[in-house]
Order: C-alpha cells, then sequence, then structure tokens
C-alpha cells in the first residue's frame, strides 16, 4: 500500500472505539485500498489495524491531576503524532470524538490534510466540548441524531453508527 492511501482514526476507549468499530467495518465495505492507523487514547485498541497510543489527556478521578496531565500530554501526544505524520504521511484523519484529537487536527489543518469528525451518539441537545472545537476544522461534520442539525447547522446527519 502506498504512504498517500493511509488515513489516521482517533479514537479513545469505551463509546468512542465501539463506533469507530463500526464506521471502520462500514469504511472496509468501501474501499479496501485504504490503511487506516489508529491512534488510541487509551487502552482500547481495534484488532484489526495498526494501533498507537496517546496519553489520555484528562484523569476522570482526579481535577487537580487533570491540570498537570494537560501540558504533559499535550506535548507527548503532539510529538507521537508529528513523528507518525512523517513516517505515514496520512490523507487525513477521522476521529469519534476524545478530546487528544483536537491539536493533531489543527497541525493536520494547517498541513492541508482533509478531517471527518462524527460526534458520538449520546449527544441529543447539547455539544460536546471536542465537538464545538472540530466543528470549526473538520471538513466534514457528522452527527447521528437529527436534533443536532439545529446546534450544527452545516453537519451530515449520517444516522446511528450503533
Amino acid at each position: 500500500m502506498r504512504k498517500n492511501n493511509t488515513v489516521f482514526l482517533f479514537y479513545g476507549e469505551g463509546g468512542h472505539k465501539t463506533e469507530m468499530k463500526a464506521l471502520l467495518s462500514r469504511l472496509n465495505n468501501l474501499r479496501e485500498d485504504v490503511n487506516y492507523i489508529g491512534l488510541v487514547e487509551g487502552k482500547g485498541v481495534i484488532g484489526k489495524i495498526k494501533n498507537y497510543h496517546l496519553i489520555p489527556m484528562r484523569s476522570k478521578y482526579n481535577k487537580l491531576f487533570t491540570l498537570f496531565l494537560i501540558p504533559c500530554c499535550l506535548f507527548y501526544n503532539t510529538l507521537k503524532v508529528l513523528f507518525l505524520l512523517m513516517k505515514y504521511r496520512p490523507r487525513g484523519i477521522i476521529s469519534t470524538g476524545p478530546g487528544s484529537v483536537f491539536f493533531p487536527a489543527v497541525i493536520c489543518k494547517i498541513l492541508g490534510k482533509k478531517i471527518v469528525y462524527v460526534e458520538t451518539c449520546t449527544r441529543f441537545n447539547t455539544k460536546s466540548l471536542t465537538a464545538k472545537f472540530m466543528y470549526r476544522l473538520a471538513n466534514k461534520f457528522y452527527v447521528q441524531n437529527t436534533e443536532l442539525l439545529e446546534l450544527f447547522p452545516k453537519s451530515i446527519c449520517a444516522g446511528v453508527l450503533l
């Protein structure tokens, strides 16, 4: 496979992983010639693709510790993503929502890469923090519930992945 046929998949544990697995199975049915590389926040990996781990940028248990984590993780994750961007030269990125995608998405936008963001199916009436930022960056922004079309008028309702 050629390097320019690579797409990075940003996802996290739990629901983000489940949604990405569902999306990946649909994408593989459409295009078999694409090399998908997972960039995973946390431990939830999808077994059929090559995965690289990113450090989660927040602690679920201690908000004070999160203040320490953010700058450290931001530095480490950004360097790792820059290295992977140089190594694979992907066509773009697809994300199902973890906040760690924001800074890599900014880098990809600067480099002219395509960005696709899928808002989680658990949102109906409110925007997630990541979605608020990614809405402005993404080339394609998908929601899974029609109620979100009011909050994200330029988005595309793709229906529920799960």
